[in-house]
């Protein structure tokens, strides 16, 4: 988890400096990653549904995180090769660039056209509480929107059960993989989001998302009540919470990187971004946990 973390702030980092926009594309990134993950769960399920219970899913398991190992080793390889290849990294080696502030010439074709923002934090070096004065609104909401998420899921979507007998128990990963597959629309749409919706309809979007809640608890509590259409406001209700966690929580983090001038501010902000992202996930987490141990179910 610790590592999980500083990695993820420092490629939020690296991704600041370059734009919101490859911060963008860093969101969609991670959401593509999870849809990978239940792709190879799926396939890996599938390979083994002839074996006895308990061996079909020691085999499955085994090829599972042998064929994530393989993945998580190639991108350490490629992100190091990237690394070593961006131009913003050799520029900084050079011992004639003094600033970060100024942007070379050569990583001009790299960076999506900027926009006139003001400048919120003028001074080079960066006190840290004066960009998070700044950019405390899109924090706030990060925190919000990955705790609601978390809250929920996997804790109390894995557990909503099907409206029929599932001895292979599939719907748990069925609708993990539906989640993923929302998370990821709704990230690839969020940086487009953002430039047309207004910090309070953000909010109030984040907001909304609570609404889902006593869907959730009903579903996972009752099978009786929405009789043959269970399974469907099951799949329909995860996708849409999905959706709109992955637009809002990509909303607010390009948000909070573009109230900021390039430069070094710009990665302090990057990483207070990434923080807020990793704290909303930890609360939400252990809320999970609470609502999952403590709350009735069928």
């Amino acid at each position: 988890g610790a590592a999980s973390a500083m990695l993820q702030a420092t490629l939020f980092a690296y991704a600041g400096r370059m734009g919101p926009g490859c911060s963008g594309a860093l969101m969609y990134g991670q959401g593509l990653v999870g849809m990978i993950t239940c792709i190879l769960r799926i396939g890996s399920k599938i390979c083994f549904m002839e074996e006895a219970p308990f061996e079909g899913m020691r085999l499955s398991s085994m090829l599972y995180f042998s064929l994530s190992l393989v993945i998580v080793c190639g991108s350490v390889v490629g992100l190091m090769m990237l690394l070593h290849r961006m131009p913003s990294q050799r520029i900084e080696n050079r011992p004639d660039v003094r600033t970060l502030t100024d942007t070379p010439p050569t990583l001009e074709p790299l960076l999506a056209p900027q926009q006139e923002i003001p400048l919120a934090v003028a001074e080079e070096k960066v006190n840290t509480l004066d960009v998070l004065r700044v950019v405390w609104p899109y924090a706030a909401g990060t925190v919000f929107n990955f705790w609601v998420t978390l809250a929920f899921f996997p804790a109390v979507i894995t557990d909503i059960p099907p409206s029929y007998v599932d001895t292979m128990t599939w719907m748990p990963v069925l609708l993990i993989t539906a989640q993923k597959a929302g998370d990821l629309v709704g990230r690839f749409f969020g940086e487009a989001a953002e430039k047309y919706f207004l910090l309070p309809t953000v909010w109030l979007l984040a907001g909304l998302r609570l609404g889902f809640i006593p869907l959730f608890l009903h579903l996972r509590s009752s099978l009786t009540t929405l009789g043959m259409f269970h399974d469907l406001a099951a799949f329909v209700s995860v996708t849409a919470f999905a959706t709109s966690s992955g637009l809002i929580g990509t909303a607010f983090i390009v948000r909070g990187q573009s109230a900021i001038a390039v430069g070094i501010q710009r990665d302090v902000a990057s990483r207070i971004m990434a923080l807020a992202m990793t704290a909303g996930l930890a609360a939400g987490a252990m809320t999970g946990y609470i609502v999952h141990n403590f709350l009735p179910q069928s």
